[in-house]
């Protein structure tokens, strides 16, 4: 496994949570903020089209192996919405403020209030990599009614996590990263056979 790789985004809240278990690996992860501040078009139909897009654009811009990260959130009484659409749901700006506003006016009165975060890692050794790696992860959940808690990111006051049944924004930011979905992606990632490779 290369000890170096690229975190394929410019979402520094997602790369601090994430890189102290790289490191636990004895992997460096960069972050593609860092290399340049090109916005990487998010054009694709699902997580997994948007993760490699982003994977293959980083990889091109860096010459080293990349990580690309979708994920999001998927309500059940909103036909799995705002989905891939998450980061700008309310608009273009990415203002999650709104986000979270939208959401909440959307699931208003309704009963179900049944959601999940998803998370697809598509990994490539480099940019035309013929046979890119996916690694997924879920966190179920509930909607709440009102935004709960200032810690994590996203959507993160409105989320209740199931077995604690507290919103993830009210959790510390180490009970998060143990449960999550992006944990949850990168665990299959550290397990996959790519992690015995000495070159990949």
């Amino acid at each position: 496994m290369s000890k170096n790789i690229v975190f394929a985004s410019h979402n520094k809240g997602k790369f601090l949570e994430i890189k102290d278990l790289f490191s636990e690996k004895g992997i460096e992860l960069d972050f593609f903020g860092d290399y340049s501040n090109e916005e990487i078009e998010e054009t694709g139909l699902s997580f997994h089209e948007n993760a490699l897009l982003k994977a293959r654009f980083t990889a091109q811009k860096t010459s080293k192996p990349a990580l690309g990260d979708d994920s999001g959130l998927c309500i059940q009484a909103l036909d799995q919405k705002p989905g891939i659409h998450s980061a700008r749901f309310a608009g273009e700006e990415k203002n999650f403020d709104a986000n979270i506003q939208k959401v909440l006016s959307l699931m208003e009165n309704k009963p179900n209030r049944s959601a999940y975060y998803v998370c697809v890692l598509a990994f490539v050794r480099h940019a035309n990599d013929p046979l890119p790696q996916f690694f997924e992860g879920l966190w179920h959940g509930n909607i709440a009614s009102h935004p709960e808690g200032t810690n994590g990111f996203g959507y993160d006051p409105i989320f209740i996590d199931q077995q604690t049944h507290q919103s993830i924004a009210k959790m510390p930011i180490a009970d998060k990263i143990q449960k999550s979905h992006r944990t949850i992606a990168l665990n299959h990632f550290f397990k996959s056979d790519l992690m015995r490779q000495e070159n990949i």
